[in-house]
């Protein structure tokens, strides 16, 4: 379908296509940030930019200040004008990185985003978070800077390896989590191993983006609800962080919403049995990763931007779900994380 109906006042319009629309390209002068890996895709779609193109090797270890003070050069290089619309293709990595040169080049440039993941598409490209990470704690450095533009299109799913699939799968999967819906994560739950089906993802796609949406317009700079949304998210960076980022965020996000489920049960604010979740268990299994012990997890909850300015241990403003209906902010402590952690680890090793 085409633009979407959002809310009043949402500071970007979202198109949803099947194919690439080179009509939905600026009208304006613009410039390409792209990933390499679909360079040789996208220049089969579009055609080549007016004023210039940058395409990077993107990979979490270079979400970098380095990466984006290489794109504020290569424009001042060519004297980018302010009137410029810079068009980022690519996954959540570098909108993330493209993002935030765009807010402090020419103290704010206008920019687009092509998500070419499945992560970047259901979450990474709505709602104007821009980072790069500081050596070892991931998003350290960020604005908030929507885009004017984002442009969802079913093709670039299909450059995808089945394993990138599922990594964007786990995205939505929070998703269903975090609003309680039981009819959406029980279908979700049965297309879980068969991430090659690209055509029964696109419905879920446009529910993550209208669910995601409703929260956000309401708060924008992450000082209340928009704080659900990051579901699993404590644990997940913990882990990116510890595995030196080889385990993907996806997956990890997997690992940090069994740890919330678990929390939840095991804080009596809601019942999620292992029957619930032993199809998400068996899953992360089959990846065969390197899962780090809490003992090498732990110092990196330290960067969290979720923890509390409290005296004493560590707390965290933490999402928990709850079986049927939207999950809830909760003041959790280590030790609940603790417990937690090492009983979703010791699931996995079995």
């Amino acid at each position: 379908m085409p633009l979407l109906s959002l809310p009043s006042g949402f500071p970007t319009e979202i198109w949803t296509e099947v194919k690439v629309k080179k009509e939905l390209l600026p009208e304006e002068s613009w410039f390409i940030v792209g990933d390499s890996k679909v360079r040789s895709s996208w220049e089969t779609w579009a055609p080549l930019p007016p004023l210039g193109e940058l395409w990077l090797d993107v990979s979490e270890q270079k979400k970098s200040v380095a990466e984006v003070v290489r794109c504020l050069e290569v424009w001042s290089q060519i004297q980018l004008p302010k009137q410029a619309v810079i068009v980022c293709v690519g996954g959540g990595v570098l909108s993330d990185l493209v993002g935030l040169a765009t807010s402090l080049y020419l103290r704010g440039i206008h920019w687009h985003i092509w998500p070419t993941t499945l992560v970047a598409q259901v979450d990474a490209s709505i709602g104007g978070k821009t980072s790069v990470n500081l050596g070892d704690a991931k998003n350290q450095m960020g604005t908030y800077y929507p885009p004017k533009r984002v442009v969802v299109c079913n093709e670039f799913l299909k450059t995808l390896t089945p394993l990138d699939l599922q990594n964007g799968q786990w995205e939505i999967l929070k998703m269903a989590l975090l609003e309680g819906d039981r009819g959406w994560l029980a279908s979700l739950n049965d297309r879980l191993s068969q991430p090659t089906v690209i055509s029964s993802l696109s419905a879920d796609v446009e529910r993550c983006i209208f669910a995601k949406t409703s929260i956000v317009h309401k708060d924008l700079r992450d000082e209340g609800n928009r704080r659900l949304l990051n579901l699993g998210h404590t644990v997940a960076h913990s882990i990116e962080a510890a595995s030196r980022f080889q385990i993907p965020h996806g997956q990890a996000v997997g690992f940090g919403l069994l740890v919330a489920c678990s929390m939840s049960s095991l804080l009596a604010i809601s019942e999620f049995p292992h029957s619930l979740t032993e199809k998400w268990i068996r899953e992360l299994r089959a990846y065969s990763y390197s899962w780090p012990l809490w003992d090498e997890s732990a110092p990196f909850f330290a960067w969290d931007k979720k923890k509390e300015n409290t005296t004493g241990g560590q707390t965290f403003t933490e999402p928990l779900p709850r079986t049927g209906e939207r999950a809830i902010l909760v003041s959790c402590g280590m030790e609940s994380f603790h417990r937690a952690y090492v009983e979703v680890y010791s699931r996995l090793q079995t």
